[in-house]
């Protein structure tokens, strides 16, 4: 356990961020690469050394050039594509937003699942990056002005149908897997429901590959008169979400605040053991200022239940009976025991 304690503003979350890019290959906030470094600078690099649950001493580096604008990975200081870097080194990351993953946007919650499998399906990162492309090259006909044929379309929907496909069904499979321990979880921490259940909320119904991929396709050109009004691709695994439910009911229209918060910390817990189980390795833990939004007593369950786990949690003061090693953090420079660092 390692708490990275000072103010607001001395730099804690960008060690957490540094942490999370070498596992992610990407910002944890969905920042883009050329916002991560100093003001006004063209480069950055971030590199890690460590030492494997099984002994194996490994490195890790993420290297990133705006000018012009390219990224290089590195494992063993050898350079490998992304999906290749991807999930070598796992790491499990809650920033304070996700407290409200089940009132929020549905897009922390597709944020929450796509950090998880970016790391246990290699393919999955470099898919979601071109369903992206394809949907601002669909998104840029709707608003081309005189309006495209649907011949002109047509491509397009294809590709985001097949790119979609495959998102969708990791996304099942991730969500499933959770299902089969999470009642069990939630009872442990004292949530003693029954009938408990995740809902991935889609358009589609299919779980073989070639079918759902035609289901989006129907759907993407029955929706095109819409989406042309609306300019914008209202279909698609851009649009899915999840929710949990408790005896056919949303967790948000009942639940207390509290109770909110413990099923947050099942999840996260279970997303940690989910990582180790597929990548063979225990994630490292990431915790970015969610003492200061947990009370005392959610704060000591938060810290018996990830025990087993290498953590770094930030915080603007110690918490309270808090374990581990403090790195005491402030304008830019960390203080570990004796040793001090700077902090971009």
């Amino acid at each position: 356990m390692h708490l990275l304690v000072g103010p607001n503003g001395a730099g804690k979350t960008n060690v957490l961020e540094a942490i999370a890019l070498l596992g992610l290959g990407r910002s944890c906030r969905g920042v883009r690469m050329a916002h991560l470094g100093h003001w006004g600078s063209s480069f950055f690099r971030v590199r890690g050394d460590g030492k494997s649950d099984h002994s194996r001493e490994t490195s890790v580096e993420v290297v990133f050039e705006s000018q012009p604008s390219r990224m290089a990975y590195f494992l063993r200081d050898g350079q490998v594509p992304l999906r290749k870097f991807l999930g070598r080194f796992p790491v499990a990351i809650f920033l304070p937003d996700d407290l409200h993953l089940f009132r929020g946007s549905p897009q922390l919650r597709r944020r929450f699942l796509n950090r998880i499998l970016t790391q246990v399906c290699p393919w999955y990162l470099p898919q979601l990056l071109k369903y992206r492309h394809v949907l601002n090259q669909r998104n840029g006909l709707l608003k081309h002005v005189p309006l495209p044929s649907a011949a002109e379309f047509l491509p397009w929907e294809q590709k985001l149908a097949h790119l979609g496909s495959s998102i969708t069904l990791a996304r099942l499979e991730f969500l499933e897997t959770l299902q089969l321990t999470f009642l069990r979880e939630l009872t442990s921490i004292g949530l003693l429901w029954s009938d408990v259940l995740f809902r991935y909320m889609r358009a589609t119904v299919s779980r073989d590959a070639f079918a759902l991929e035609q289901e989006y396709l129907s759907l993407l050109q029955a929706s095109r008169a819409r989406d042309i009004l609306l300019r914008s691709t209202t279909t698609g695994v851009h649009r899915e979400d999840w929710r949990i439910e408790v005896q056919g009911r949303d967790l948000v229209t009942f639940a207390s605040r509290g109770e909110q918060r413990l099923v947050f910390l099942a999840l996260l817990l279970l997303a940690a053991a989910y990582l180790e189980l597929r990548r063979l390795e225990k994630p490292v833990v990431l915790l970015d200022d969610l003492f200061s939004e947990l009370d005392i007593e959610h704060q000591q369950i938060l810290l018996q239940m990830l025990s087993s786990f290498q953590v770094f949690i930030t915080a603007t003061r110690v918490p309270q009976d808090a374990p581990g090693e403090l790195w005491q953090v402030e304008s830019g420079r960390v203080v570990v025991g004796d040793r001090a660092c700077s902090v971009p």
